[in-house]
């Protein structure tokens, strides 16, 4: 057996797409936690003037809290590396848009 292929060494495996895969675009998430699961919703985000913002979510994902710890580490690890090509990309949000008081009360629950 070569150095290379150890037991220990991880298996990347094979990724098929199923037939019902879909590519959604998402400018809005929302997060909803439990004690064993973590949701997150995408959807798209209409601002028609003149009217109230809507949301039509598309999709939610349903993930344990290790694979979304997993995933978090991920995406920041490529945010990372896209930032040093691109630049720093900002984010800002007004105040009443943080649901910081439904975090704290969903993480009191747990």
């Amino acid at each position: 057996m070569s150095e290379d292929a150890s037991p220990s060494s991880p298996v990347e495996p094979k990724v098929r797409r199923g037939p019902d895969h879909q590519v959604v675009f998402a400018n809005h998430s929302r997060v909803r936690i439990t004690p064993t699961e973590i949701s997150l919703s995408f959807g798209f985000l209409d601002e028609i003037p003149g009217e109230p913002p809507s949301v039509q979510e598309k999709v939610t994902i349903v993930l344990t809290p290790a694979h979304t710890k997993s995933l978090i580490v991920s995406l920041n690890a490529i945010l990372n590396i896209f930032e040093a090509k691109y630049g720093n990309i900002k984010v800002q949000y007004p105040e009443e848009q943080l649901p910081l008081d439904s975090v704290r009360e969903a993480l009191a629950k747990l």
